[in-house]
């Protein structure tokens, strides 16, 4: 059996085909095209038109990769930027009539079935306390979770003590500090003080855990760190980073220019313009959970889904 799943972000759209084989998935592609369908939506409250436009095209080019994989169909769903998008509407429509519909994930869901494609990793195995971190373009998903016993790949063998997805993400943040090339530690700072206080909002236990990031700001972290220069994001599933080898990448990165952050060893093409940021969002959130290490995995929700 093949699966396909889409995950349209507010930065980036990436395409996950799998096959289950001996009843575990197999990744057999894997792609992603970065549309910026979120691009100053917190701001505007609306999607761009070219941004739609640009997304539609992409889910099309996905759509026939997959029939080349003899899928006739895909599972695609959305987040955090057409969550709060007022003509969210024009989007889903239009996805629907050229045969890519879309399903927009609650911030709960999306918070759920993060923490689920990464609670049975080998990595985790022996892992009683686990911290989730998501860090997205438009939010944060955290969820804290501990081990009851039995099948670790059912939500029901965890005790779930928090699950929140924050309104922080990379593209909002930029949009904070007018998308500066070189963020000053004014800027910065400015920006460390709004997590903090979006943190501070909600009760986050204090006790010891196992956290680990998902996703591409971590990714990219791991991928400058072990100077990985072919990109291949798949590698870094299981490295660890050091919370303050990420601190002192945010105040790095930041005092770079775009075209010197492209000639960084490691550095994944288009991911310059914010990848200082994204140091910054997981820096912070694992500050809050008392954190000073994590584990990596280029995994998403995405993963989750192919079990519905």
């Amino acid at each position: 059996m093949r699966k396909a799943i889409v995950d349209i972000g507010s930065n980036s759209v990436l395409l996950l085909i799998a096959e289950k084989k001996d009843g575990a998935w197999q990744t057999i592609y894997n792609d992603y095209f970065m549309t910026r369908l979120g691009y100053q939506v917190k701001t505007t409250g609306i999607l761009q038109q070219d941004k739609i436009d640009d997304t539609l095209r992409v889910l099309r080019i996905y759509l026939e990769k997959a029939k080349e994989y003899g899928l006739d169909s895909m599972s695609c769903a959305a987040t955090m930027a057409v969550r709060m998008a007022e003509n969210r509407e024009e989007f889903l429509v239009k996805a629907e009539k050229q045969g890519t519909p879309v399903r927009v994930l609650s911030g709960e869901e999306e918070a759920a079935y993060g923490f689920l494609c990464i609670a049975n990793d080998i990595i985790l195995k022996d892992a009683d306390t686990i911290a989730m971190i998501d860090p997205g373009a438009q939010s944060t998903e955290l969820v804290i979770a501990k081990d009851n016993g039995g099948d670790r790949s059912e939500i029901s063998n965890w005790d779930v003590m928090f699950s929140y997805s924050f309104p922080v993400g990379l593209l909002g943040l930029l949009d904070e500090i007018n998308h500066v090339e070189c963020p000053s530690d004014e800027d910065l700072n400015l920006l460390r003080c709004n997590i903090d206080n979006v943190l501070a909002t909600k009760q986050i236990p204090k006790i010891p855990v196992n956290a680990i990031t998902l996703g591409s700001p971590g990714t990219d972290m791991a991928m400058i760190q072990e100077k990985q220069a072919d990109y291949n994001h798949l590698l870094m599933h299981g490295k660890i980073l050091d919370r303050r080898f990420i601190r002192d990448m945010v105040h790095d990165l930041s005092s770079q220019t775009l075209v010197e952050r492209r000639g960084i060893v490691g550095m994944p093409p288009g991911r310059e313009g914010a990848v200082h940021i994204g140091a910054l969002i997981l820096e912070r959130f694992l500050n809050a959970v008392s954190a000073d290490k994590c584990y990596v995995t280029p995994k998403g929700w995405r993963y989750a889904l192919l079990d519905e």
